[in-house]
């Protein structure tokens, strides 16, 4: 009796196996799916600055200032030249005065955000020994230095430039020579630096030249 009961579990569970391995055939499997990668655009306005809207180097200008932000401040200083008579340049880096007279160079901002202020330092030499700084030493063999920035109608010591999108955004610095009353002019000959300081990028920020003076 218990052999036949053995027997019959036995069959039963062989029928079982084959019907759950028939049943697993028949059920189709879905194959795995992968969802499609694709690149988003840069699109302007989306909240990103992507590479492709930052600021164009070489004209200054933000392909999408909405998500970029404007270009940042860029001061060019021109080459120095005359203003005025009494002034000829007679080499690249040379001019020769007769004073009263004046040289001037124009700055401007190029970036399209406000510039950091700017400054002058200014120093002639003779000799190898400085006789002419700005703020401390004005007076040299009858003539008088006096370097400034004209900006808004107004001659100042600094100066920080707007966005090149506004009219202020130039500015012309000069050196007035004027003649010092209480000394004989005199014909000499100094070396002078200017050096424009700011913490905005600066291009021509150094330039020498070598200024003639003639009393006749």
């Amino acid at each position: 009796m218990k052999k036949s009961i053995i027997i019959l579990v036995l069959v039963v569970s062989v029928f079982l196996v084959a019907a759950c391995a028939k049943q697993a055939l028949q059920e189709p499997t879905e194959p795995a799916t992968s969802t499609p990668t694709t690149a988003t655009a840069s699109v302007c306005g989306d909240g990103e600055c992507d590479n492709s809207e930052m600021c164009i180097i070489d004209t200054l200008e933000s392909a999408c200032p909405d998500d970029c932000g404007p270009c940042p401040p860029s001061v060019y200083v021109e080459p120095f030249s005359c203003d005025g008579s009494g002034c000829e340049k007679t080499g690249a880096d040379e001019f020769t005065l007769k004073v009263p007279t004046a040289i001037k160079s124009r700055v401007a901002n190029l970036g399209e955000a406000l510039s950091n202020t700017m400054e002058s330092d200014f120093r002639c030499y003779a000799n190898n020994q400085k006789v002419v700084q700005h703020f401390n030493l004005k007076n040299y063999k009858g003539v008088v230095f006096n370097d400034y920035f004209e900006w808004k109608g107004k001659e100042v010591d600094e100066v920080r430039l707007p966005a090149r999108q506004q009219s202020e955004s130039k500015a012309v610095y000069k050196l007035d020579l004027k003649r010092w009353e209480q000394e004989s002019l005199e014909d000499f000959e100094v070396i002078c630096n200017f050096n424009f300081i700011t913490k905005s990028p600066i291009k021509n920020d150094k330039q020498t030249y070598t200024l003639i003076f003639s009393k006749t």
